[in-house]
């Protein structure tokens, strides 16, 4: 009966820890190994909050929340030559019914940095939004709010 209980608890464990796909006989050619061999979940991040944002894919917001990290980035080039630089830059542009982005200004800019101002602009200018059924551009208003951690 001793013998028994170790190759069950191996069992359980390696079951639960390899895909059978990932195992190869040592006759097959193919020299592959797995990126990884242990099973993983991945916790679920909503793209917006119910009853706050509308939560369809066509909602503009999850669009611009997708590409925060690249605003992020442009910030963080800033804060490496002035690390207490902080302010608001709010944009306007149009999505055009294709769901590209045209017409891309600034409002407001309490950032006061030009090259900060550009690289956000040109970030916003490359997006892709869903596209949607109207014939017109949809205007939208966006503040980009900066603060150093």
């Amino acid at each position: 009966m001793h013998r028994l209980i170790p190759s069950l608890i191996f069992v359980i464990i390696f079951s639960q820890s390899v895909h059978a796909a990932d195992w190869q006989r040592p006759h097959e050619k193919d020299t592959k190994k797995p990126a990884s061999r242990r099973i993983t979940t991945p916790i679920p991040i909503p793209e917006c909050v119910p009853g706050v944002d509308d939560c369809h894919k066509s909602n503009p917001m999850a669009t611009i929340r997708s590409h925060l990290g690249e605003i992020r980035g442009c910030y963080n080039k800033l804060l490496g030559k002035k690390p207490k630089a902080k302010g608001k830059i709010v944009l306007k542009w149009f999505v055009a019914p294709a769901g590209t982005v045209r017409n891309v200004n600034v409002i407001e800019d309490t950032v006061k940095e030009p090259e900060m101002t550009s690289c956000v602009k040109s970030k916003v200018q490359a997006w892709k939004f869903p596209k949607n059924s109207s014939d017109k551009d949809t205007p939208i208003t966006y503040p980009f709010v900066f603060t150093p951690l």
